[in-house]
Formats: C-alpha cells, sequence, structure tokens
C-alpha cells in the first residue's frame, strides 16, 4: 500500500536476515520499551510459528507471528509489535490484514491473541472480542480476543462471541 507517508509492505518472513531483523523489532518493542524479559520474550516457540515482516519504504518497522492451535482450527497471532517512531502511520493494521489473510488461506477458521489492554482497542475495531476477564501476562494487562476470519465456526455463541471449551 502506498499512501502520503510511504509505502507499506507486509510478507512471510523467507530468510535468516528477515528472521534477525524481526527479533530485533521484538526486542527493541518488548524488552526495551515496555520491560518484558527476554526468556519471555523469546520463549522457544518461533520455530512452531509462521513469521512477518512489515517494511515501509524498505526500513524494518514491524512483525508479527501465528501459531496454530486447536488442531489448526484456530491460530494464536502474537508478538504483533512496530517501532515506536514508526506508530499511527497504519503499519499495526497492514500486519494484521496481512496475517489474517494468510491464515484464512491455509483454512484456518479464526484468530486468538492476548492483548494488550491499552492495544484493545485497535483489535476491536478490526473485529476482535473479548473473552473472559482481563489477566496479567509479563506484568502487563492483558486481554483476551477472538475473530472469526474463515470457515464455519461452531464455538460461537449466541451473540457471536467465542466461547470458551
Amino acid at each position: 500500500m502506498k499512501d502520503k507517508r510511504g509505502k507499506i509492505k507486509v510478507g512471510l518472513i523467507r530468510d535468516d536476515p528477515e528472521t534477525a531483523s524481526a527479533m530485533e523489532v521484538r526486542r527493541r518493542v518488548f524488552v526495551d520499551e515496555q520491560g518484558v524479559s527476554r526468556a519471555l520474550e523469546f520463549d522457544g516457540l518461533d520455530g512452531q510459528a509462521d513469521q512477518f515482516l512489515a517494511t515501509l519504504d524498505g526500513k524494518v518497522v514491524g512483525t508479527a507471528r501465528a501459531r496454530a492451535v486447536d488442531g489448526g482450527r484456530a491460530a494464536k497471532i502474537e508478538r504483533v509489535a512496530v517501532l515506536a517512531q514508526w506508530r499511527e502511520r497504519g503499519i499495526g493494521l497492514r500486519i494484521m490484514e496481512f496475517v489474517e489473510a494468510f491464515l484464512a488461506r491455509k483454512g484456518v477458521e479464526r484468530a486468538v491473541l492476548n492483548s494488550q489492554e491499552q492495544a484493545r482497542g485497535f483489535y476491536e475495531k478490526l473485529g476482535y472480542e473479548a473473552v473472559g476477564e482481563p489477566f496479567e501476562e509479563a506484568g502487563i494487562p492483558h486481554i483476551k480476543m477472538v475473530k472469526v476470519i474463515g470457515g464455519r465456526d461452531e464455538g460461537r455463541g449466541p451473540r457471536g462471541g467465542a466461547t470458551e471449551r
């Protein structure tokens, strides 16, 4: 996407240099900026995930990962991060749109994520619904959120919200 703020590009990570760039974004956002421990941030689950990288005019500015859960019917979107100086430019939106489309093409029915409370409104605007009670993760308030992204989801509640099983 090209707009007055530059060309945003999101793609699946393809090689070690792109992986290193994604890890650097995560380190800067979660470890340095938010104070999450390195051990929690780099949890050993990256090898089980599809990973994504966002660039703006060729500069690495954001990342995310998604792991299959619930036997592949759902995916947990995690580690969505945009570097501080590049926020408020639509990069997080483009990352989420790309990840959701990628997952839908793979046949994933719903996306699940643990949103930081401060980002809850962002995900609600994208159609995610809060499930359960807020909880603390890495010392930061979070809320579980769910969105149907493809297929038929038999775990839907009467008002369209996902139900716990």
